[in-house]
């Protein structure tokens, strides 16, 4: 198999995909795989790509792809015509398709996606100059089988889901506008309005005109719908299989393998709806650079770093605006097992509008995540695993990592920035909501054998949380008698001691600090300044609170170096989903780039 992330579709509007190909000189025939939309498409990503792998070792050609103004490709999803934009991204899918030789695609589409992926083939649709056009008639190759995994069937629905979702999240309402935020997107008025319009019951008769082969797996675990049962009994087939985004969500955001045991059943179900044509393989023209700005003031190559090699995209001024001479480069570490897109997209958002400022700028996947390879049998993330991957990158993209670059991290990268930055160097750190207070700052979990066979995921010794206080009540009586320790241990997980939690006032956490029990929040911190690193913190209440209780002091005397900046941003939830905190977040990082490093 051949692996090959590349840009495609219109120059003025790239967009990203990654296109796997057989081994030999055959394809038995194309799939598209059209993603689904907003967070799902974070948490279902690895999933995705492993089925798209799978499919392609079977003898297909595949491709992965991000809609216009999402993931790596151009656009926000504030542009205009968001829908047009994405059912033009799939045409866009299948014509690149069609230029590998393929005859026959199978489109296989994921909750929203599945629902995209049948209004355009119903056509007409609109595209992404808001005219009607008959998709497939301008293409050469044939979308002869749909496969829709957990589908959603009503694009008003899928909003008012997304709108609930975020209101459980953030206690928020909509924005009075006409618009709809969910976790990490806001959908406008107009895309609300062409999404609404979207429904099974509209497009039910165009399919049974094209007459598709058409696979749907649905999750047994979802509540009974009698618009779904309506519409599974005019497909050809039907596989059950739980798929549930509230376990996805709910799991540790460190396990990157959520659902990989559904991936088997997924295969059978696309290669036995599939048609089946032999065609000769056409390896396209590789595309690894791409403007990605209305302005054309930011171009973005694929990089390939390292001998694995890691997934990455670098982005740099164009146009008519100068790299700025002597300016570090900034590199952004993932968060959790989230792609290098960043959290809500915000290092594309980021490393778009800095290299329009003149600053070179790249975000890269760790092993295992996004669109970096697997690991090897028996590897398993570790403190000096991931250190590996980072010395890898940050080595490749600049020369002097002690005078040219700039680290921004958010939550696990923030801990990637600071616990590197002390033993590393760089010029600076921006790091958002680490939590100070914790240990785990290496818990990227992948799966691993456990003693008994059975499969566990990540390394126990990576998720010691320091909240816990039976950790803290084994420290104070490491020498005494191990019943003691329970003892107390107990007591300090009582209703009455939980009160006390946050509200030590620093000379307690000061006495703790020098007797070796429970460290000062802000000692990481004091390492990355003594070494004269550019430190800026920026937090929300949550992860502030710990600094301001327990380490004011230090961060006073910190601050009177000129070396370090401590910013709070009132009700920025840890993810940083709201849109508003996000712009201010944007702003924030912008500002002390420019006065620091311009």
């Amino acid at each position: 198999m051949k692996e090959i992330p590349q840009w495609f579709g219109s120059a003025e509007r790239p967009l990203f995909g990654n296109l796997a190909i057989p081994e030999g000189s055959f394809s038995k025939g194309g799939v598209l795989i059209c993603p689904p939309l907003g967070r799902e498409l974070i948490y279902t990503y690895g999933v995705l790509k492993q089925l798209g792998d799978q499919l392609c070792g079977l003898g297909f050609t595949v491709l992965r792809f991000h809609y216009d103004g999402t993931g790596h490709s151009a656009g926000t999803d504030s542009d205009s015509g968001r829908v047009a934009a994405w059912l033009s991204s799939i045409d866009k899918g299948i014509a690149f398709l069609s230029s590998t030789g393929v005859t026959n695609v199978t489109l296989v589409g994921m909750r929203a996606g599945a629902l995209l992926a049948m209004k355009w083939l119903v056509g007409p649709g609109i595209d992404a100059d808001g005219l009607l056009v008959e998709q497939t008639s301008k293409l050469e190759a044939r979308v002869n089988a749909l496969v829709l995994w957990d589908p959603v069937l009503d694009g008003k629905r899928f909003l008012r889901e997304s709108r609930a979702l975020h209101m459980v999240s953030n206690s928020t309402g909509g924005n009075g506008d006409g618009s709809v935020e969910a976790p990490g997107v806001v959908y406008s008025e107009e895309t609300v309005r062409d999404l609404s319009a979207i429904t099974v019951s509209d497009i039910e008769d165009g399919l049974s005109r094209k007459s598709p082969a058409i696979g749907v797996v649905t999750n047994p675990g979802r509540a009974a719908s009698p618009r779904l049962e309506k519409f599974v009994a005019l497909t050809d087939a039907r596989l059950d299989i739980g798929l549930s985004l509230a376990d996805i969500f709910s799991d540790s955001q460190f396990d990157y393998y959520q659902g990989t045991d559904l991936v088997g059943p997924m295969v059978t179900m696309v290669s036995s709806i599939a048609p089946v044509e032999q065609t000769s393989i056409l390896v396209p023209k590789v595309q690894v650079t791409a403007v990605v700005d209305e302005a054309g003031n930011v171009v973005e190559t694929i990089e390939h770093l390292g001998e694995r090699p890691l997934f990455g995209i670098s982005s740099r001024p164009a146009g008519g605006v100068p790299a700025r001479q002597g300016a570090p480069k900034i590199i952004f570490w993932n968060v959790g097992r989230e792609l290098c897109i960043g959290p809500a997209r915000q290092w594309v958002e980021l490393a778009r509008r800095w290299s329009a400022l003149g600053f070179e700028c790249l975000r890269f996947d760790l092993t295992s995540i996004g669109d970096s390879p697997l690991p090897h049998d028996g590897w398993e993330r570790t403190k000096s695993s991931l250190f590996e991957d980072v010395q890898v990158a940050g080595s490749e993209f600049v020369e002097d990592i002690h005078s040219g670059l700039v680290c921004v991290g958010l939550c696990s990268g923030s801990h990637i920035s600071i616990e590197l930055g002390a033993e590393w160097r760089p010029l600076g750190v921006m790091v958002v909501n680490p939590y100070m207070t914790a240990s785990w700052a290496f818990g990227i979990n992948v799966p691993r054998e456990g003693e008994n066979g059975d499969s566990k995921v990540g390394n126990p010794e990576l998720h010691e949380n320091e909240h816990d206080w039976s950790i803290l009540a084994k420290g104070l009586v490491a020498t005494a008698n191990k019943v003691v320790a329970e003892k107390i241990a107990e007591t300090l997980q009582s209703s009455r001691v939980q009160g006390l939690k946050g509200k030590m006032g620093y000379p307690l956490w000061r006495v703790l600090d020098f007797a070796g029990v429970k460290k000062l929040p802000s000692r990481r911190l004091e390492k990355l300044v003594e070494v004269g690193v550019a430190t800026l913190i920026v937090a929300g209440p949550e992860e502030a609170a710990p600094l301001l209780e327990r380490s004011r002091p230090q961060l006073e005397r910190m601050t009177s170096t000129g070396r370090f900046k401590f910013v709070r941003i009132d009700e920025m939830d840890h993810s940083i989903l709201k849109r508003r905190q996000r712009e201010e977040l944007c702003d924030v990082l912008t500002d002390y780039l420019v006065s620091t490093y311009g």
